[in-house]
């Protein structure tokens, strides 16, 4: 590939992209992700359906649906786990403009800088 070392211009991104401003390029790259079944919208956060407190000096430990009860565990200092039907939903990170950018600006072919924008979405979500 043919890397010209000329200073970036906002056309160049606009021509690339097939007229599209940076904005909206991120914008329909999140909207495809959502195409995919990937989540972008930040999930409310999930309640606890128990909790679990365990002391280890006497091996004895206790479980509870009641939040009452568990928050006075938490008023005399007892350790108390929240325990959940499934793990808490990670929220979606994406790529920040910057990251976006040095992609961009990379040597790869648009091949190396898809492998390379997977890889960086992977590092940030797993």
């Amino acid at each position: 590939m043919n890397v010209k070392n000329e200073p970036w211009k906002p056309d160049d991104m606009a021509n690339r992209t097939g007229g599209l401003t940076v904005d909206q390029t991120l914008d329909k790259m999140a909207e495809n992700a959502k195409e995919l079944g990937l989540d972008y919208e930040p999930k409310k956060a999930q309640k606890p359906v128990a909790w679990f407190t365990e002391d280890n000096k006497t091996d004895k430990s206790a479980t509870t649906y009641d939040k009452v009860v568990a928050e006075r565990w938490k008023q005399k200092g007892w350790p108390a786990t929240e325990l959940y039907t499934a793990p808490p939903k990670r929220e979606w990170v994406g790529l920040t403009k910057e990251e976006f950018f040095e992609i961009y600006h990379s040597p790869e072919t648009i091949i190396g800088q898809m492998s390379m924008i997977e890889a960086k979405l992977k590092e940030k979500n797993h």
